[in-house]
């Protein structure tokens, strides 16, 4: 990483910032000394023993390469000592779906919760909730936009969360729209709506809202919804 040379480094984290900074053009030859000097006992301990864990796990090459994979697997308690709690290699057995499922129930900002939902996932379910996502931020797919994500995504979300809900029910179009506004892509209360839906009631919903995607009409946008797509949303709320 990088940072400004000479810079006092109070923490292991401002000392590793610190020693980037002197691969900088025009950093002066004794900046890494300079770190070092200005930087608390603790830190300097802290960071050496990254290197002295790494070493020997075979994590560092003759050119001074670090194998960060190498590190995380063999040395996380020296790397959360200096940079804070680390994510953990994906080493467990949930799936794409329960991953999903996990990381929901955390709280805002508890990346702890987070990097425990990735250790608990299984590699091939890490890997696809990692396309999953990569996928929508492509897409340019705003946070919750269930639509956007499954007009963009389709084959991704089904890989991860399973093959789309089928309409079983008697649920109008109408009942449908209303059951999904609350859903904010939840894809357990998405799925719920469209099993209840009828298949017609489904064929409705989904036609009006690919009129109004081809329309390229913003969410919450009703003018140019009616202006673009007044026969297919009249076809969904007020069906003969």
């Amino acid at each position: 990483m990088g940072g400004d040379p000479g810079v006092p480094a109070t923490d292991c984290r401002a000392l590793n910032d610190c020693l980037g900074g002197c691969n900088m053009a025009g950093a002066p030859e004794d900046c890494a000394q300079t770190c070092r000097d200005e930087s608390t006992a603790q830190a300097v301990a802290e960071y050496e023993a990254i290197f002295m864990c790494g070493e020997p796990a075979g994590c560092l090459d003759d050119q001074g390469g670090i194998d960060q994979d190498c590190l995380q697997a063999n040395c996380g308690p020296q790397l959360d000592a200096c940079f804070g709690a680390q994510p953990r290699p994906p080493s467990g057995d949930l799936t794409c779906a329960e991953l999903n499922g996990c990381l929901n129930d955390c709280g805002d900002d508890d990346q702890d919760c987070v990097n425990a939902c990735f250790a608990m996932s299984s590699p091939e379910g890490n890997d696809q909730f990692q396309a999953t996502l990569e996928c929508i931020r492509a897409a340019g797919c705003a946070g919750g936009d269930g639509d956007c994500q499954r007009a963009n995504c389709q084959a991704e979300l089904d890989a991860c969360l399973g093959g789309p809900a089928q309409p079983m029910g008697d649920g109008t179009c109408v009942q449908l729209n209303m059951c999904l506004s609350p859903c904010a892509g939840d894809q357990t209360c998405v799925d719920a709506c469209y099993v209840a839906a009828s298949p017609e009631a489904f064929a409705a919903y989904q036609a009006a809202n690919q009129c109004i995607q081809d329309a390229g009409c913003m969410s919450g946008d009703t003018e140019c919804q009616q202006t673009n797509c007044s026969d297919a949303i009249g076809a969904c709320l007020n069906p003969m």
